[in-house]
């Protein structure tokens, strides 16, 4: 299993999960930057603070939706779930477009899958996790 550092705050970082699918962040990212730029614009500044800062209390930019899974949201419909992982990351691990006034149970059960699907590889020394950076960029919290 990939995850991806995404950027480094003030007192997180962020990862995102990769599993070569449609809800992966970084697929998510490049074509919203092409559907709806400004939202996913929004998007990144949302998770900018969430690693600054941690989970706000706004309930406009973050939801607990369940068993420790969180989304961040743009008005827009843009989803993006992510969870926590010891005590200074967070694992970004399913995007999508919302299309419904509440959060579909089928993205809510995607995500605590994913989720489970990362920590049985952190718990296996033989599936392993592989850790992707850009070249030269070196993580404040190397995972």
């Amino acid at each position: 299993m990939k995850i991806r550092f995404v950027l480094d705050g003030g007192r997180y970082s962020l990862y995102a999960l990769e599993l070569g699918d449609e809800h992966d962040y970084r697929a998510f990212r490049t074509q919203q930057m092409k559907d709806r730029r400004g939202e996913m614009a929004t998007m990144i500044q949302r998770l900018e603070r969430l690693a600054d800062t941690g989970v706000s209390s706004k309930k406009q930019n973050f939801n607990h939706l369940e068993d420790g899974i969180w989304e961040a949201k743009t008005r827009g419909g843009l989803r993006v779930t992510f969870f926590q992982h010891e005590s200074c990351f967070f694992i970004i691990d399913s995007c999508f477009v919302k299309a419904q006034r509440k959060t579909p149970k089928g993205a809510i059960e995607r995500a605590k899958s994913r989720r489970e699907a990362f920590l049985r590889a952190c718990e296996s020394d033989s599936e392993g996790l592989r850790v992707v950076v850009q070249r030269g960029i070196r993580p404040l919290r190397e995972f």
